[in-house]
């Protein structure tokens, strides 16, 4: 179990260990198994006590001694360590410029208040499979990868798409964590955004979605739609997005992919928030405003 260091709430661990290396961490996750909680921020870890998730939880294992809040670039791709904060993520402002990563921080900007983003980190971000956070759409949209740590130092890299199983469900075998992620080198000319419907400021997406638009000689060339909330884990539209290709994004464009969009997501989430046929109203809203935003974001 993996969240992203203080403890609160209904959780009372027998154990609190800080390991410093990889060994260490997958040592003690085989010796507890179930009931250890690998910590990223801990910006979950009080609600999810207080509804009784943590209950079995026995020995708690801080990962910030293992040096993996780095954030490096190679041959195009973006390398995450699993302890780089939100906020720290949001502040590279050169890896946006060129727009293709747009969405990122679109989804870290009005995620939650700075003392959170300055707390959660990417790694317990994905790894909570919560569908109504923001930042997995994002990363699912740009193809990301998780990198799995295993027994002998082995990286088993996982699509983040299969990685959220679903609902609280990560892709975690016994004695495995998450050592960070890998966002791909997108295609020249892709520009992506995001964007996101709440009750108030502050609280989870009632609909949130990520697009990637690229578009050549004045055509969409290839298309990719995420949206979370509506589904246990990111829902990719994929005949929304097969929709945008060839088309010139005008109206009527944008009206196809809303009526594909209205085929392929056949029954989303209800719940105290919102039913599900409300959902898919605003998913539709959300899908034109986000592929504008994408399509019409400047940069390199």
């Amino acid at each position: 179990m993996f969240l992203g260091g203080n403890l609160m709430g209904g959780l009372h661990p027998e154990n609190y260990f800080k390991p410093k290396t990889p060994a260490e961490v997958v040592s003690i996750l085989h010796r507890y198994k179930e009931d250890a909680l690998i910590m990223g921020g801990g910006t979950e870890i009080y609600e999810l006590s207080e509804r009784g998730f943590l209950t079995s939880v026995k020995a708690v294992v801080d990962l910030s001694n293992l040096g993996l809040d780095k954030i490096r670039e190679r041959d195009g791709e973006v390398l995450l360590g699993a302890s780089v904060t939100l906020s720290q993520l949001e502040r590279q402002r050169e890896l946006y410029a060129g727009g293709a990563l747009g969405c990122l921080p679109d989804a870290l900007r009005d995620l939650g208040p700075l003392q959170v983003r300055n707390m959660a980190t990417v790694a317990g971000a994905v790894t909570a499979c919560i569908p109504f956070f923001d930042l997995p759409v994002a990363l699912a949209c740009l193809n990301t990868v998780i990198e799995v740590q295993g027994d002998g130092g082995k990286i088993r890299r996982v699509p983040i798409l299969t990685f959220q199983r679903d609902y609280l469900q990560p892709d975690l075998n016994e004695g495995e964590f998450v050592a960070g992620l890998v966002v791909p080198k997108q295609e020249d000319g892709t520009k992506s955004a995001f964007t996101k419907f709440v009750s108030n400021a502050g609280d989870w997406s009632i609909v949130n979605c990520a697009s990637a638009i690229r578009v050549t000689r004045g055509k969409v060339s290839s298309a990719k739609v995420v949206f979370g909330a509506v589904a246990n884990k990111p829902f990719v539209a994929e005949r929304a997005a097969a929709a945008l290709v060839g088309t010139r994004l005008d109206d009527a464009a944008l009206e196809s992919a809303g009526g594909a969009l209205d085929e392929e997501l056949v029954d989303p989430t209800s719940d105290g928030k919102a039913s599900g046929a409300y959902r898919k109203r605003l998913a539709k809203i959300l899908l034109k405003e986000t592929v504008r935003k994408a399509a019409s974001r400047r940069g390199g």
